[in-house]
């Protein structure tokens, strides 16, 4: 049996009801799967973050470089 690991990143927009409800219901199957959370998740908000790819790849690079 292998182990899952994940990290995830949520691109969304506040003014949304639904607001990363998404990414929270993903988080959440994957806990319940027995995955491992091995970064935090990473929450954009398109109305804030007008370059979302360029914080999404800080964060995927954070997390490769990071010593598990």
């Amino acid at each position: 049996m292998f182990e899952l690991e994940h990290g995830l990143i949520g691109l969304g927009d506040s003014s949304d009801d639904v607001f990363d409800s998404g990414i929270e219901n993903l988080e959440r199957l994957f806990s319940d799967l027995g995955a491992k959370q091995i970064r935090e998740r990473l929450k954009l908000n398109a109305t804030v973050h007008h370059a979302p790819d360029k914080d999404a790849l800080s964060w995927h690079q954070t997390l490769l470089s990071d010593d598990r």
